[in-house]
């Protein structure tokens, strides 16, 4: 039996996916060349922002990619929403995957400025001090970037990615349980059904058996839009073919409410993805909200997104969805905050929002 305990990451009462769609627009990011690819989560009530990718000016016109480090955090301070500088991680990266565990933010692999990292970090925001505390955790057992993952309390998953050796895509699926009387390191939970990268990546109900699911993504220059699951109550660890997604959902970031549900947002389907550059400005990113359910194994488009983005995150926070920044068509990123106050709403059931995603640039 593959021994994982599901326990939902953030308690946020009573929570569900509801037919609204307007968010509120917060204070941007307060660099104005945005960001995407960071690592992100939420610790003590506050939002961090680690890390990240930008550019200064569109590919098309010379434009390079700039590897960050800073880290930043959004707090709620008498009533208004204020960003804060907060230091600096110890190296830069981009393209890791982030997820947040009653202790912080933890942030695994990614890409520095010359190769694929095997770094894992816990951030924690020190609200006496008003500072970041930083602690190294196990590494990885090999340097990974493009890397989902997903979090239950104090137990991390992740899933596939890509590095020097797999530059198509891996097929490793990890964990790393934090609880004192576990092993310290990460463990081999078996292989995904195929080598890919940027997927889509969850905890998922059917009943009362829980669930991994994984799909879409990118193998090789293949935009993946399979979806499969596979139980942790199963001895043999088998993953079995569920619906398609209606299109690719790269680098998308994705919400769940702990039961059957899960919603993803954006993302890069590949759709004239090699036209991109003679574009320019033209080209867009998916903006269509997804919604799948487990328990009629179905797909639904649910609503759109202010603009199309990829390579940022859904944050449950304030009782609302938190999207910060992320990738747009054109490569640039952007610098917009939204909240969604009206995606998660009240209802009868007591579900948990689990945000844990991938957050990775595709460029």
């Amino acid at each position: 039996m593959i021994k994982v305990f599901v326990v939902n990451v953030l308690l946020m009462s009573m929570f569900c996916v509801s037919g609204k769609r307007d968010p509120i627009r917060l204070p941007d990011f307060p660099d104005s060349l945005g960001i995407a690819g960071a690592f992100m989560g939420v610790s003590n009530g506050a939002v961090i922002v680690a890390g990240g990718s930008q550019f200064e000016k569109p590919q098309w016109n010379d434009g390079t990619k700039q590897v960050l480090d800073g880290i930043w955090v959004l707090c709620k301070d008498a009533g208004e929403y204020k960003w804060k500088y907060a230091g600096k991680l110890p190296f830069h990266v981009s393209n890791g995957a982030s997820v947040t565990v009653p202790q912080g933010v933890i942030c695994i692999g990614g890409a520095t400025d010359t190769a694929e990292s095997d770094a894992v970090l816990l951030l924690t925001w020190d609200t006496v001090r008003r500072t970041i505390r930083i602690k190294q955790l196990p590494s990885l057992p090999q340097p990974c970037a493009y890397l989902s993952a997903i979090a239950q309390e104090e137990q991390v998953m992740v899933a596939g990615g890509r590095n020097s050796d797999s530059p198509d895509g891996m097929d490793n699926w990890w964990m790393l349980d934090l609880r004192p009387a576990s092993p310290q390191h990460w463990q081999s939970l078996g292989l995904l059904p195929s080598p890919r990268f940027g997927a889509i990546f969850a905890f998922l109900r059917d009943g009362n058996r829980r669930y991994v699911v994984l799909g879409s993504g990118k193998s090789e220059n293949n935009y993946l839009t399979d979806l499969y699951r596979c139980s942790l109550d199963d001895k043999a660890g088998t993953w079995g073919r569920l619906r398609a997604m209606p299109r690719a959902a790269l680098v998308a970031p994705r919400v769940s409410t702990g039961g059957s549900a899960m919603w993803v947002l954006g993302g890069s389907d590949g759709v004239n993805i090699a036209n991109r550059l003679a574009l320019r400005n033209e080209y867009h990113l998916n903006e269509t909200i997804l919604k799948y359910d487990m328990r009629t194994d179905s797909w639904t488009v649910v609503g759109t997104l202010p603009e199309g983005i990829a390579a940022t995150r859904a944050l449950p926070w304030e009782n609302g969805v938190l999207l910060v920044g992320g990738e747009l068509g054109n490569a640039m990123r952007s610098p917009k905050v939204w909240l969604y106050n009206e995606l998660i709403t009240k209802n009868e059931e007591n579900r948990r929002i689990d945000s844990s995603s991938v957050f990775n640039a595709e460029r």
